[in-house]
């Protein structure tokens, strides 16, 4: 039996943007790497890749930091937190020559933290998240106290301790900031630095609620990423997806018909000046998924009669009423066939059509941008 070579499916990574460490005191990376997939090591190379194109466009704005240095005249400097309060802090003199080389160093550091790269997965909290309550966004002192708080993370995961030594060596930098003699430099940069915080917060908020479970069944699909809060906007474009989802729904358009439909929509908007924006949002070839990426949809019981489903939009009534019409005969004539087999997509086609032409205001079901499904 002769046995052949396999190729190693790990390979050795050291991309800074993942599985190296910072060396601050030394300015470098430092760290011996990981082993992990092919698959991940090329995504860890991209990352490094886009990492230095931004963090060459962020050093050509870096010394802007050190530019508006306002004169004893400005009184003061005024510095909006987080949360959106506002604080108020003496201006004294420019700087010194060693604190603005410090300031541009801290600067300079604070770029390479904000090009940091999430981890591919979950992070592990301390406390029992379904008995925690909600996500708790901390005060504005609370963004200085690193991995504090009720939504504490597992310091001996592997999986959170990019995270965490990202978050701690910011909240240093903030405290560094903090003790120099403040003007408008120094607020500049402790402003850049909170909001770095406040995104660490954001996502870590994000990860509280995915994991944070409230169905009794162990399968459990977040689906709030395929929702928004609004449909398409402008009445046009609405238009032109509800005259192809229902000539599709209702008359069975066959899909190569539906692609010269699509063709002559798009040539009548590339004719007009108000419409030419709007030309390649129209898909080339019919496809629900792709012409319904963000529209939020909703479950509704057709029976009940408090629900009224209209259009807010008027160019749309006259589409929606035949659309009513020849929904409601189509399901009359399924009861009078006595058992035979219906066209799938007559029923709830309205409940589709008032979705995409659902604008907010005066329609009769409220917003549902995120839900969970329960497996």
């Amino acid at each position: 039996m002769l046995l052949f070579p396999t190729e190693s499916r790990k390979k050795l990574c050291k991309c800074w943007s993942h599985c190296l460490t910072y060396n601050p005191v030394a300015k470098k990376y430092e760290g011996e790497g990981y082993q992990i997939s092919k698959t991940l090591w090329r995504w860890h190379q991209e990352d490094d890749q886009l990492a230095t194109t931004i963090l060459a466009i962020e050093e050509q704005f870096a010394s802007q930091v050190l530019a508006d240095v306002p004169s004893l005249s400005q009184g003061q400097h005024i510095l909006l937190d987080v949360e959106g309060n506002t604080m108020s802090a003496k201006i004294p003199s420019k700087p010194s020559d060693s604190q603005a080389d410090q300031l541009y160093s801290i600067q300079q550091e604070v770029i390479k933290h904000s090009l940091y790269i999430t981890p591919p997965h979950s992070l592990i909290f301390v406390n029992k998240l379904s008995l925690s309550g909600p996500y708790q966004h901390p005060l504005f002192e609370g963004l200085s106290q690193p991995n504090s708080g009720l939504h504490v993370l597992q310091k001996q995961s592997r999986t959170n301790a990019s995270f965490l030594q990202n978050e701690f060596r910011l909240c240093k930098l903030l405290h560094t900031v903090e003790m120099l003699s403040p003007n408008s430099s120094t607020l500049k940069l402790e402003n850049r630095i909170c909001k770095e915080l406040a995104a660490i917060n954001l996502f870590k908020e994000n990860e509280w609620a995915c994991q944070r479970g409230t169905s009794k069944s162990d399968i459990c699909v977040n689906t709030e990423s395929y929702f928004s809060l609004t449909a398409l906007k402008h009445p046009s474009l609405t238009a032109a997806y509800v005259t192809v989802l229902t000539m599709s729904t209702l008359y069975q358009l066959p899909h190569h018909a539906a692609k010269i439909l699509l063709a002559g929509l798009r040539s009548v908007f590339a004719g007009s000046k108000d419409l030419l924006a709007l030309k390649e949002s129209i898909p080339h070839a019919y496809n629900v998924s792709s012409m319904l990426p963000s529209l939020p949809i909703q479950h509704q019981d057709q029976r009940n009669p408090r629900l009224v489903f209209k259009p807010s939009n008027s160019i749309l009534q006259t589409l929606w009423g035949a659309s009513l019409e020849r929904s409601s005969a189509g399901r009359d004539d399924i009861e009078s066939s006595k058992g035979e087999v219906s066209s799938p997509g007559n029923e709830g086609l309205d409940r589709l059509i008032a979705v995409l032409c659902w604008g907010g205001g005066d329609s009769g079901f409220p917003p549902s941008p995120s839900r969970r499904i329960r497996s």
